[in-house]
């Protein structure tokens, strides 16, 4: 399936979810397709901490899998008014902020519950971040990433 059959897919189950006055922007981040639904009715694509918006975003990657051959490229994610894009962005500052604490007062920090897709941000996002190594601990939907403080080793001249 092209983007534009993979938009017209995506207007017909949003009306039949019943949000109505829709629109719907393609656009291209890191080489990903993010089909964007305009709306005036967020709440009912979004659904309590994104969950609805995740699993449209599901249905969708399953309906197009469906309709589509092996060899079509189906990367691409579903957002509304921008919500996931604003969510990431929210995360990755939390991340960086607290990796400054947990540098400065040398003693890890929990962070919240997330599913396994925010999870992944902030380890990405402080990949690479001096003294700080990251680890998700917990079960289920208590699963969380603690940032930890490491010591860098110095080697000793002799």
């Amino acid at each position: 399936m092209n983007k534009h059959d993979i938009k017209t897919l995506l207007q017909n189950l949003v009306e039949r979810i019943g949000a109505d006055d829709t629109s719907i922007e393609i656009l291209e981040f890191h080489g990903r397709l993010i089909f964007n639904i305009q709306t005036k009715d967020s709440a009912l694509l979004i659904g309590k901490g994104g969950e609805t918006l995740r699993s449209l975003n599901h249905i969708t990657q399953r309906l197009v899998e469906a309709k589509s051959d092996a060899t079509t490229d189906t990367k691409f994610s579903v957002d509304v008014n921008g919500y996931n894009h604003h969510r990431v962005e929210f995360i990755e500052n939390q991340a960086r902020s607290l990796a400054e604490r947990v540098t400065m007062f040398k003693h890890e920090i929990e962070m919240s519950p997330m599913n396994p897709y925010e999870r992944m941000i902030v380890h990405e996002a402080l990949k690479g971040v001096p003294h700080v190594t990251t680890e998700s601990r917990g079960d289920d939907k208590f699963r969380h990433v603690v940032i930890v403080y490491k010591e860098e080793k110095v080697n000793p001249t002799t």
